[in-house]
């Protein structure tokens, strides 16, 4: 069940759902004003039917638009890309509401100017904020390293479409420089830093396109801690504890007697992880309306302005 505050953001989400859809008609150039804002919910995972996911499928975001980076300085439109607006946007009344509610937390507010194109022509929006884990975990949601590199075991990167390449397992990732990233930055949220990747609490891709209606397609991650059981981590261990037993046992027979089993037996002990929770959907919506997007874990807010 919904927590109250956020049930009434849901209620006038209904109304305006229940006026219908009407195919939208849109001159060439098609500018609207798009808001966001992504909140975390600490909740009890004993309440969530929904399992973490085994493997960290992280979305592809080399093609997408960086707001604030690569679309000129914020409030000046200097292209036909999107580019953010300064300011508190209009959802006041809306964040209040939810950070009434314990356990909620701000990830991400937003307000930007775009062009709204087909999908084939539409450049996704990365969106990132929240808690930066470059300093303690890896893409893989392993724990870093000692001396903070951060070694990679297999990784899927994906996209809106489909699945991306892979990173070959024991890579390590470098700057330009060939200098290895092992710090994390402290930047505001929706900032880029200077190294990539970094591994965000909120990151992925929001692609918001014009096809007779308007859509909206997320592929969001939240990153949670957790704990897993690495069995490969487990049986290597059992491996190198069973190679020195029997090397000692040929120098000194005498100092070893029995098999290795019992308390030498390998230990599926839970290690430090970092679970990245998927939010993929599309949408049809309607412009100017209020939109939510709702995962147990996390949820966002939308709306998508007409401009005149």
């Amino acid at each position: 069940m919904l927590p109250t505050p956020v049930k009434s953001v849901v209620m006038v989400l209904l109304t305006s759902m229940a006026m219908g859809f009407a195919p939208a008609t849109y001159a060439k150039e098609a500018w609207f004003e798009v808001e966001v804002y992504l909140f975390s919910r600490n909740v009890n995972a004993n309440d969530i039917q929904e399992a973490l996911p085994e493997k960290a499928v992280v979305p592809n975001t080399s093609n997408s638009l960086n707001l604030k980076t690569e679309a000129g300085q914020a409030g000046v439109h200097n292209s036909n890309k999107a580019y953010l607006l300064a300011g508190n946007g209009q959802f006041s009344q809306y964040i209040n509401s939810i950070n009434r509610e314990r356990g909620t937390a701000g990830l991400l507010h937003l307000t930007w100017r775009q062009n709204m194109q087909s999908r084939p022509s539409s450049t996704p929006i990365h969106l990132f904020g929240g808690r930066d884990f470059t300093s303690q975990y890896d893409l893989m949601g392993n724990k870093v390293m000692a001396g903070g590199d951060l070694a990679l075991d297999t990784l899927t990167v994906q996209d809106s479409a489909q699945d991306g390449p892979q990173v070959q397992s024991g890579a390590v990732i470098t700057a330009g420089n060939g200098q290895v990233i092992n710090q994390a930055e402290v930047l505001p949220m929706g900032i880029a830093p200077q190294l990539q990747p970094n591994v965000w609490q909120l990151d992925g891709n929001l692609l918001i396109y014009l096809d007779h209606f308007l859509y909206i397609e997320t592929n969001l991650v939240l990153r949670v801690e957790g704990e897993k059981i690495n069995l490969q981590e487990a049986v290597h261990s059992f491996s190198n504890q069973d190679a020195s037993v029997m090397e000692t046992s040929s120098a000194n027979p005498l100092a070893f007697s029995g098999s290795v089993s019992g308390n030498n037996a390998p230990s599926a002990v839970p290690s430090p992880y970092l679970y990245a929770v998927p939010m993929k959907q599309n949408r049809r919506v309607r412009s100017n309306e209020l939109h939510y997007f709702d995962n147990p874990r996390f949820g966002m807010l939308i709306q998508i302005r007409k401009l005149n």
